[in-house]
């Protein structure tokens, strides 16, 4: 569902944005392979700590709490969810103030569900089964 990718790109963007330095360069690329769509995110800015990132897709987690009133801590839970309904995977790599970089995996093949309703992005390669819930 474009509505609900949207969600993930715009968050993993604005995340990039909110935690890299003034001037910094974000970089956003993706490839396709035969079997799925790798879109990386990465940013060159404050980074985390281990901890933070074991925790970092957990509801209301914070790892850097001087941003916590520009977020309620369920951004990466929900992009997670998402990529989650869309069969794919998203990864964290992280140094502290070095950088982040976000790795999503989505399958390039629509899937197929036992009632047949089917709703596919061809652009990114997800497919959810209608209704959903998060």
């Amino acid at each position: 569902n474009e509505g609900l990718l949207y969600h993930v790109w715009y968050n993993l963007i604005g995340n990039a944005i909110k935690f890299s330095y003034e001037n910094q360069t974000i970089k956003i690329s993706m490839e396709k392979t035969d079997s799925e769509v790798i879109v990386v995110i990465a940013d060159s800015g404050c980074g985390m700590e281990e901890d933070a990132q074991r925790h970092i897709f957990e509801k209301f987690y914070q790892a850097d709490k001087t941003h916590s009133k520009e977020g309620n801590g369920l951004g990466l839970t929900l992009v997670k969810r998402i990529i989650d309904l869309c069969n794919g995977h998203i990864t964290v790599e992280s140094q502290l103030h070095k950088g982040s970089v976000f790795i999503v995996r989505l399958p390039a093949q629509p899937l197929r569900f036992s009632n047949g309703l089917l709703l596919f992005s061809p652009i990114f390669g997800c497919a959810l089964k209608w209704p959903y819930r998060i």
